[in-house]
């Protein structure tokens, strides 16, 4: 495999403010469309794991299935190892990779999830055609990005507004564009999947509401006798 991209070409960058963010992700919040098609002895990659705060909310409906979880921050596998270890699944495959360069075979997993990771590559369409690479012929993907176009600021007030201005452009300036999650579809469609099912969400904080896309999609079950 080859060196990993430097950290700086994930736009949302890795400061203080972004990693206490992440921490606030979890399973229950970001990933309730996603469960439903979780079962017991599945195997499941998280793509993007970051703290491992989603993670370890996935682990339990597919145990006793294998986990695997990546991130290309060497900092945040290690604090996704130490939860795990902390919620009795230590012996989970947790390693620093790029999702645009897995280091799985093909067909490795049966369900793959991974949130707001499109939003801050330059180039999606590889990270998407690589997570359907190694997915199981039938498995199934779940797959979470903002759109910030939709975000809502209730009651208006300006400097939160002027924030998330910031936020988009700062991303875009980055290469990437928080206005992916409107786009997941269109990403799943490209690569091979079907059965898409895409719908907007909302995750409110105390004035603003951030805005989401949730995309579910299975990979084709492989022909008989093909």
């Amino acid at each position: 495999m080859t060196a990993l991209p430097p950290r700086n070409d994930y736009a949302a960058g890795y400061d203080d403010t972004m990693l206490e963010y992440l921490t606030l992700h979890t399973a229950e919040r970001c990933a309730g469309f996603f469960t439903p098609h979780l079962r017991p002895g599945m195997s499941l990659l998280d793509a993007g794991c970051g703290p491992g705060s989603i993670t370890i909310g996935l682990a339990p409906l597919i145990a006793p299935g294998h986990l695997a979880a990546i991130d290309v921050s060497e900092e945040e596998v290690e604090k996704t190892r130490r939860a795990l270890e902390a919620t009795g699944f230590g012996d989970a495959d947790v390693q620093v990779a790029d999702v645009r360069e897995l280091p799985f075979e093909d067909a490795s997993f049966d369900a793959v999830f991974s949130q707001a990771v499109l939003d801050y590559l330059a180039d999606p369409l590889p990270a998407v055609r690589e997570l359907y690479r190694v997915l199981k012929p039938g498995g199934v993907i779940g797959m979470r990005s903002l759109n910030n176009d939709y975000a809502i600021v209730g009651p208006p007030n300006e400097l939160v507004e002027e924030s998330i201005a910031i936020f988009r452009r700062a991303t875009e300036l980055a290469g990437g564009n928080v206005r992916r999650g409107r786009l997941l579809g269109h990403f799943f469609k490209q690569v091979g999947f079907e059965q898409i099912f895409t719908r907007p969400t909302y995750l409110r904080a105390d004035t603003s509401g951030l805005a989401w896309g949730e995309a579910i999609g299975f990979r084709p079950a492989e022909q008989i006798g093909a």
